[in-house]
């Protein structure tokens, strides 16, 4: 028997792209879903020209749900309300804007079931205004593998292109946390594969990423991106603390990384340099350990820390 699947998906002025995304849901080749929308307060009429193209789909419309908030809350607070409104044993995240192949359902349930895997990965590709990148995942032998490439933010910790249980989910009490709208997947992927096991790839370009819509809840000023980021990074600190050495040390490779993309954007704090500082030696320590690994990385790592994160502090430290 076919194993039910829910097709989460939150609603925020995608207007324009909803008729695409919705076409592509409903004429899924796999027969056993269920559709659950939450309108997070959108206010163009996104939710009406849903409504207009469920009518198209009679034999899907009776496995439709939407739930509409009453104030906009947030992409963390519309995730949560889908979890809360879902019934499926597996679950698939697609963003409004977005859209997939009508046989990606079909394809990621049975590579989940022919490996047992916990989590199940396709390629996609990125929609932009004058040109579309395809992303092919890696192999992943493991969740674990995985996992310290996603704290390291080497692999696209999204929530969408993939096809989760919901029994990992429910039996851990993963939640997204309200009010932290960016980097949630990041939070959510890193708990939810903490505690898998088995991982697989679909290699498909199947799930269509659309980064033309300015409205997206990611458009927001990088300021309140940062800010509401860092409730996530703090969250993934907290929770890692205590599994152990190993967690220790990715989460402190991890402040490298983000210190030096605080650099690279203009962003950086007083926090950032400190964190550089902490975990300067043993970030140079790890470059000379893996240089073929980190080879795209690591070589202004070393230089960029010494040319410029002196000539930040010193311009800090005179004010």
């Amino acid at each position: 028997m076919q194993p039910l699947v829910s097709i989460l998906v939150p609603i925020y002025k995608s207007e324009k792209y909803i008729e695409r995304c919705a076409v592509g849901l409903f004429e899924q080749t796999y027969d056993n879903i269920e559709y659950v929308f939450v309108d997070d307060c959108s206010p163009d009429r996104s939710t009406e020209k849903l409504k207009e193209i469920i009518e198209k789909y009679p034999k899907r419309k009776e496995r439709v749900k939407i739930v509409r908030h009453t104030t906009n809350r947030g992409s963390a607070a519309a995730r949560n309300t889908l979890l809360d409104n879902c019934t499926g044993e597996l679950c698939v995240w697609v963003d409004s804007d977005d859209w997939v192949d009508t046989s990606f359902v079909e394809d990621g349930v049975k590579a989940l079931l022919q490996t047992n895997a916990d989590l199940v990965v396709f390629d996609y590709t990125v929609h932009y205004r004058n040109r579309v990148r395809k992303f092919k995942k890696p192999d992943y032998a493991n969740a674990k593998d995985m996992l310290r490439d996603t704290l390291l933010w080497k692999c696209t910790h999204e929530l969408w292109a993939k096809i989760m249980k919901m029994s990992v989910i429910k039996s851990n009490n993963i939640r997204f946390i309200e009010g932290a709208n960016i980097a949630e997947d990041h939070y959510f992927m890193a708990l939810y594969l903490y505690y898998s096991n088995k991982v697989t790839s679909v290699h498909k370009y199947s799930y269509m990423y659309n980064r033309t819509n300015a409205d997206s809840y990611i458009s927001l000023p990088q300021a309140a991106n940062r800010k509401q980021s860092e409730i996530n990074n703090k969250a993934i600190r907290d929770f890692f603390s205590d599994k152990g050495e190993e967690y220790e040390k990715l989460l402190n490779l991890k402040d490298v990384y983000e210190g030096i993309n605080a650099l690279r954007s203009g962003q950086i704090e007083r926090k950032d340099i400190a964190l550089l500082e902490k975990n300067r030696k043993y970030a140079n320590n790890f470059a000379l350990r893996h240089r073929p690994l980190f080879y795209l990385h690591f070589p202004w790592l070393i230089s960029l820390y010494v040319k410029v994160v002196n000539f930040i502090r010193e311009r800090i430290y005179k004010r």
